[in-house]
């Protein structure tokens, strides 16, 4: 009987405790949501970070003391940035370095948090895995509370916020620097250039005062200019009508060469031809056209960055990239050029009648394995194997496929960055890969 009793009364503490501990996630959580609920007033520069602000809990990952929510007031007193990006921005990515370092050159006088409004798994998924691994940031997830005080359209946004807890100015990623960080924790002045959001619907740099006029319509539109342009994003987007016609395009705070090969690779896919840097015949010297490597390399300098757009009648939408090509010959000092040529290839034959390509997989998958040095391929077609040989084959010629083979295939290959190796492995499925030259439509870069 005393067994029973004692048996009970540790069921109703067990009750009592997992309640508890309900209620205390539930509250939390219903904090979280009324948080990002509320309706908020944006803030201006200048303006006191408001007590809501201070208190607010915030869900994190990656915090150096362990915790999975926070609250800005943890971190008053120090110079606080909060960095809004995704995993979707390259150039996000490429600074993480370059804040965990500066991170950790001031650690009593700064506090970097990364702001994401993505899904905690999809945020663990990257931190555990490919580019993130090397970068575990302290950020958010699910948190769309902070961008409605402090909004923006493009990413990376950095928000600065004062030790005396004022709002001081948004600016990019790439303001963030040893020097600018003096300067204000001395309360000196600094050179950060404030980070103005613009329309990328809109045509670069024109005044809204176009708008104004309701007579005048746009026809063609050709704008050139070198230097970062804070306001605008590192990529680019397309110009359609309401009928989905394309009639203008436009880079932002791009490398020269990514500029010059996007158009490139737009007017082969124009041909039916495969673009790759193997089609480029650079005869140029310039050291821009040398690298297109912008991807998670964080911050350029300035010189380096290039924006460029064009807009023409929708009636010569057809001929957008073809104009493209001509306006870029006359602001460049290179001349773009398509021609075809004969040149040395590799190229993907079959060795025999004998299909032991077809697949036996209901599932679709490709993916590198051991280091990228072996790639596996199930139920896809035959073109997915050229695409990885582009990347990853230590060789700058072109490679063709004259297979001809029409089926999905089972592929699993080893050594497919070396040559030699993977024409030994290419023999299990009577494949091979010569050298033979070829008449080929190529992308010819050369100075004036």
């Amino acid at each position: 009987m005393r067994k029973f009793k004692i048996n009970r009364r540790k069921k109703c503490f067990d009750f009592i405790k997992y309640y508890l501990i309900f209620v205390c996630v539930t509250n939390t959580s219903n904090l979280l949501l009324q948080a990002q609920n509320k309706e908020v007033t944006p803030l201006n520069i200048g303006d006191n970070i408001p007590d809501q602000i201070w208190d607010m809990p915030i869900n994190v990952m990656n915090n150096p003391d362990g915790k999975n929510i926070i609250t800005l007031r943890e971190y008053k007193g120090k110079l606080i940035l909060l960095d809004f990006w995704g995993t979707y921005c390259s150039s996000c990515i490429g600074g993480f370095p370059h804040l965990m370092d500066i991170q950790d050159k001031n650690k009593d006088k700064i506090a970097i948090l990364a702001v994401s409004n993505e899904g905690k798994e999809k945020l663990q998924k990257f931190f555990a895995t490919g580019l993130g691994k090397d970068r575990k940031i302290p950020t958010t997830f699910e948190e769309r509370t902070l961008a409605k005080y402090f909004p923006h359209r493009t990413v990376p946004h950095t928000v600065w916020i004062l030790p005396e807890g004022k709002y001081f100015n948004p600016s990019s990623s790439r303001e963030i620097t040893q020097s600018n960080i003096d300067a204000i924790l001395r309360n000196e002045k600094s050179n950060i250039i404030v980070k103005l959001d613009t329309d990328p619907k809109k045509p670069l740099l024109l005044s809204d005062n176009f708008y104004a006029n309701s007579n005048l319509n746009l026809g063609f539109y050709s704008l050139f200019f070198n230097g970062f342009y804070p306001g605008y994003p590192t990529g680019g987007n397309f110009k359609r009508d309401e009928t989905g016609k394309l009639y203008g395009r436009q880079y932002t705070n791009k490398k020269l060469i990514s500029i010059i090969k996007s158009v490139g690779m737009e007017l082969f896919k124009e041909k039916g031809e495969t673009f790759s840097d193997r089609r480029i015949i650079l005869k140029s010297k310039n050291p821009l056209m040398l690298d297109s490597n912008e991807n998670f390399a964080g911050p350029l300098p300035n010189d380096q960055y290039f924006s460029y757009e064009l807009i023409i009648p929708t009636e010569n939408s057809g001929s957008l990239y073809s104009y493209m090509l001509s306006d870029l010959n006359k602001y460049l000092d290179v001349t773009l050029n398509l021609q075809k040529i004969s040149t040395d290839c590799l190229i993907l034959i079959r060795t025999s009648d004998k299909d032991k390509l077809k697949t036996k997989s209901k599932i679709s998958e490709n993916k590198l394995l051991e280091d990228n040095n072996r790639y596996v391929i199930s139920n896809e077609p035959i073109g997915l194997l050229l695409n990885i040989l582009f990347l990853k084959l230590d060789s700058k010629l072109p490679i063709i496929d004259e297979t001809g083979y029409k089926y999905n295939v089972d592929i699993d290959l080893k050594g497919i960055d070396n040559l030699d190796h993977l024409r030994d492995a290419l023999k299990k499925y009577d494949l091979d890969i010569i050298k033979q030259e070829r008449k080929l439509l190529m992308y010819i870069i050369e100075d004036k």
